[in-house]
């Protein structure tokens, strides 16, 4: 098993190396990478929201 934090993309291309070393290719890759706020909406710093919406929309 692989270490892999959808924020780093060194870790990203690290897993999918061991990953294919290991099975030879990748048939099916589900994303289901996500983070979460608790609280109220404006009560959260620009810098929290960016950081939300880049794992959940962009990465």
């Amino acid at each position: 098993m692989t270490r892999l934090d959808v924020e780093d993309k060194d870790s990203i291309q690290e897993s999918k190396k061991i990953e294919i070393d290991t099975f030879g290719e990748i048939n099916v890759l589900l994303n289901n990478a996500g983070h979460g706020s608790m609280g109220i909406f404006e009560g959260a710093t620009e810098e929290r929201i960016r950081k939300q919406f880049d794992v959940n929309v962009l990465d």
